[in-house]
This record gives structure tokens, sequence and C-alpha cells, in this order.
């Protein structure tokens, strides 16, 4: 990873499509936590905001406050989408931290400003 944030988040990244929100389901069409193709590489994550890893922490260790999405952001759908790469056992902790802070990036990103 470089040291410099990218000005834009994109919507789609390095094979994961953040808009639309994604939904993860099991077998049974439920609802499950995410599989690890979900998540960035452990070794390749991009630079993401301090702001936002740090939401995404906090998310995680204390279910910190979820920021205000974009109104092209299904707000329902997101918190699942959040739950689901933050309660799986699959990937890396700093996968999903950088995962999650990057999907907050985007969605709190007005659509004209993504990349």
């Amino acid at each position: 990873m470089s040291n410099v944030v990218a000005d834009k988040p994109k919507e789609k990244i390095d094979g994961l499509t953040f808009i639309p929100v994604p939904v993860f389901t099991n077998k049974n069409g439920g609802l499950s936590g995410a599989p690890s193709n979900a998540y960035f590489d452990r070794y390749k994550r991009p630079n993401v905001p301090e702001q936002f890893e740090r939401m995404a922490s906090d998310f995680f260790f204390s279910g910190g406050d979820i920021p205000q999405f974009e109104p092209d952001v299904d707000r329902k759908l997101a918190v699942s989408a959040l739950n689901a790469w933050l309660s799986s056992w699959a990937p890396p902790h700093e996968s999903k931290i950088s995962t999650v802070g990057y999907a907050l990036w985007v969605w709190s990103t007005p659509k004209e400003q993504r990349a």
C-alpha cells in the first residue's frame, strides 16, 4: 500500500462491488457472513481515509455509529452487508476493517464525487 489515499472511492475495485450494495446469502437463501472472496486481499488493501477505517473498527468492536449514506445506497442492505463482512471468520482482521472502511467511504460519498 502506498501512503497516498485515492482522491475518490470507486464503486467497483479489485473485483469487489460496493454499488449496488452487495447482498450475502447462504445456500438456503438466508443472510450469512460474507465469503472470503468478498474482501480486499490482506496484502493489497487500498488506502482508505483514516476516519472510515476508524468507523469500521469502532463498529466491529463496539457497534459504533453508522454514518448517513447517500440516497443511492439502500441503508438496510448496507447495514446487512457491514454485519456480514464483520461477522465472517474467513478473512484476517485487517481485510475486514479495510473492506468495511472502504464501503463506508463509498457509501458516504456523493455519486458525482466517486470515480
